[in-house]
């Protein structure tokens, strides 16, 4: 049997009138993906079914780091399998 990635993490970059004006909610990427609002300095998470804000608080918690560091690994096999298939 042999393994494949299916999806790997998205990293937005927008600004809070994207948020404010429903881009935000239409996007529907991998678990773990994030969106920066680059003009009001804040991150949200998409957990698979919403997006939430990441609260510096809330990017220290355990379970956020395990969800952001399987997505990282999910996106680094993902590449790696492209260079070798190359």
């Amino acid at each position: 049997m042999s393994m494949a990635i299916e999806t790997s993490i998205i990293r937005y970059i927008g600004t809070a009138a994207e948020v404010r004006g429903g881009a935000l909610a239409a996007l529907k990427p991998p678990l773990g993906s994030t969106f920066y609002c680059s003009d009001i300095n804040v991150r949200y998470l998409y957990d698979g079914k919403e997006w939430s804000l990441l609260a510096p608080e809330a990017a220290a918690g355990a379970e956020h780091q395990v969800q952001l560091l399987i997505a990282i690994l999910a996106e680094l096999q993902a590449l790696r399998a492209a260079v070798q298939s190359k």
